[in-house]
């Protein structure tokens, strides 16, 4: 198992100390944890891109720590009132139909490439999470952002995804 594999597993396993730290209150901690997390996905992917180490597991693992690392610390914020419930109900079926979404396309041997509009949703998603644990209020202006390209890049997936399903019926 190389190196971006074990951030992966690592991301994941800071996530149920982040839970804690989230609901005792402990934002600082909280904060540290998610952005330590949320480097490790950077990192994880760079180490993995630059040496050539991409792995099945990493395809599959990567994506799924990303979406719980993100649904988690949404469920706290809107648990912490943070955060409209609504919003976060959206974003967390969003996630669900993506990952099944890919892995449909992976039972019938096709893969959708992550675009920059989805790396970027992303990233905004993960930067409005750590302003908005510091009770930044510019974390929320941020997260409407990240919200609203995270639909938009879903968008693009499920069309990208009838196309090659499409052509590959004829």
């Amino acid at each position: 198992m190389g190196l971006p594999n074990v951030l992966t597993i690592f991301r994941l396993v800071l996530i149920p100390f982040f839970i804690y730290a989230m609901y005792l209150g402990y934002n600082v901690v909280a904060l540290c944890l998610f952005g330590v997390a949320a480097i490790t996905d950077w990192l994880d992917g760079y180490v993995a891109r630059s040496s050539s180490c991409v792995t099945d597991m990493g395809r599959l693992m990567d994506p799924l720590a990303d979406r719980l690392l993100i649904m988690t610390a949404l469920v706290m914020l809107a648990i912490k009132s943070q955060l409209s419930l609504f919003i976060v109900i959206v974003v967390i079926l969003r996630d669900l139909f993506a990952m099944i979404g890919a892995q449909y396309m992976r039972l019938r041997n096709k893969e959708i490439a992550v675009t920059y509009l989805g790396k970027t949703a992303t990233a905004i998603l993960m930067v409005s999470i750590i302003l908005l644990i510091a009770g930044i209020n510019f974390g929320l202006w941020l997260f409407y952002l990240g919200f609203f390209l995270c639909l938009v890049s879903f968008g693009d997936y499920v069309r990208r995804a009838f196309f090659i399903l499409r052509y590959e019926e004829g």
